[in-house]
């Protein structure tokens, strides 16, 4: 009962995604050392606990890599046409064109979002016994059902200010506000018209797939975790029999 109320200490301030790994790395512990934990020793404040650091990690990392891939994305993008020099890099079977640094903003704005993702791959491998089960379905199904949900009001909100917000018209009414200097308002008008907003009708079609394939590569994990290990077993049986 000792090391049981130990880890329910523990579960109780769970604040980030790395902190509920090492949560269910110590389930997995006791479960594997025989500590007979029960399915019920999973409690509500456990599944509370773990939903928690769903909600929070795929807001937080849907947050930052839409506001680093449109913003971040059309600053570099305004550099590269002014500044920055163009050319074709060879990628495997495709040419990319554009200046490397800006291929390279693009990409690390997906960072946070890949972190926890790579993290929620490593923590299916302790899906084994009940406690560890409980931790692990409550984590991924909360993290799904928001990363998915968030995916699809990104993908309105983006598409009304793609639409109604950065058309010709609203483009040319910026332009007359900003008149009072000329080169002014036309560096925003062309920072806005030539990047921004294709950036915003980006961002809301790869938040969807961002988001799918965030949810979905923990799972086929999680699989190909459950396959090998019993590839494992059905090995070590065999060993025996010899």
């Amino acid at each position: 009962m000792a090391e049981q109320t130990y880890v329910a200490s523990n579960t109780s301030h769970v604040m980030s995604l790395p902190n509920a790994m090492s949560e269910i790395q110590n389930f997995y512990i006791q479960e594997s050392e025989g500590g007979g934990m029960k399915k019920e020793f999973f409690t509500i404040d456990h599944s509370i606990a773990f939903a928690q650091v769903g909600i929070k990690q795929s807001i937080t990392d849907s947050v930052i890599w839409i506001l680093c891939y449109v913003f971040f994305g059309a600053i570099v993008f305004y550099l590269q046409g002014s500044y920055l020099s163009e050319k074709t890099t060879q990628l495997f079977f495709w040419e990319i064109q554009g200046s490397p640094f800006y291929w390279f903003v693009k990409a690390a704005s997906f960072g946070g979002l890949c972190f926890s993702t790579v993290l929620c791959g490593m923590i299916s491998k302790y899906y084994v016994g009940p406690v560890t089960r409980k931790a692990i379905n409550s984590l991924f199904a909360t993290r799904a059902i928001f990363l998915i949900s968030f995916s699809f009001v990104a993908f309105s909100v983006l598409g009304v200010v793609y639409r109604y917000f950065l058309n010709d018209a609203s483009l040319v009414k910026i332009y007359s506000m900003l008149s009072f200097n000329k080169a002014f308002a036309s560096n925003i008008y062309y920072f806005v018209g030539r990047y921004f907003r294709r950036a915003v009708f980006e961002a809301s079609m790869i938040a969807l797939i961002a988001s799918f394939t965030a949810v979905l590569l923990p799972y086929a994990a999680l699989i190909l975790y459950k396959m090998f290990g019993r590839k494992e077993v059905v090995l070590d049986i065999e060993g025996l029999g010899k």
